[in-house]
């Protein structure tokens, strides 16, 4: 692991990981731990404290982390990984709630059709044991946002400022690359992914939704479900 992005969710992580990936960082993501083999069910029992977490074996394909789960325990990272740098990536703290509440709304649209989607339902058990554990049951505007800021605070506190990058993705490739010792990629944007409601819906088909209807062969029930979500 050498990058470890601290910086909740909906502060541009998406950008994050494809422009660690264009830098040669196989980088993890909250939609990394649903594809990837076995994560669901250590990253649930880790943060139920029902395990410990092996860290080096949970990271071993990858260099960098962003997003939930890995932001909301930076300080482990940082103790299991010495020699890892920290990117902070934040936001305006009203926008920043705006496309959290997006984001939420989208996984509770989810909710009918995980009933008879095994991996759809942990993802979102896990999903509120994380939330819960973030904002202490509360998701209220004022708490959501008081969390979010202490959040950010606290992880400029407990990092050595030349091991920390406090970074908007508005920023572009530079500050990124110098922190990180690379060179910017010529020829090639910075990526902005803009994850808005649309997006998000397509990409929780795409790997929930999909394999569960080819893995049933589309059955009527299969159909029925999705049309009554969709519709």
């Amino acid at each position: 692991m050498k990058v470890i992005g601290a910086g909740f969710p909906r502060t541009g992580t998406s950008s994050m990981q494809a422009a660690l990936k264009t830098l040669g960082y196989p980088c993890y993501h909250m939609k990394e731990v649903p594809r990837e083999r076995g994560h669901l069910d250590a990253w649930h029992e880790f943060m139920t404290g029902q395990a410990p977490m092996d860290w080096h074996a949970l990271f071993r394909k990858f260099e960098a982390t962003v997003d939930t789960p890995g932001c909301l325990y930076y300080k482990e990272l940082m103790e299991a990984f010495p020699n890892a740098k920290v990117v902070l990536t934040v936001r305006d703290p009203d926008r920043w709630y705006r496309s959290f509440t997006t984001l939420y709304r989208t996984l509770n649209r989810f909710r009918p059709v995980a009933r008879v989607i095994p991996k759809l339902g942990k993802f979102l058990r896990l999903a509120d044991v994380m939330f819960a554990k973030m904002f202490g049951g509360s998701l209220d505007r004022d708490n959501c946002i008081r969390v979010f800021t202490e959040h950010n605070e606290a992880v400029q506190r407990y990092v050595p400022p030349e091991r920390l990058l406090v970074f908007q993705v508005t920023e572009g490739w530079e500050p990124l690359c110098q922190f990180l010792g690379c060179a910017v990629p010529e020829g090639v944007s910075f990526p902005h992914l803009n994850e808005g409601d649309l997006t998000l819906k397509a990409g929780f088909q795409r790997v929930f939704v999909g394999p569960w209807a080819q893995g049933i062969a589309l059955t009527a029930i299969g159909l029925a479900l999705l049309a009554w979500w969709l519709f």
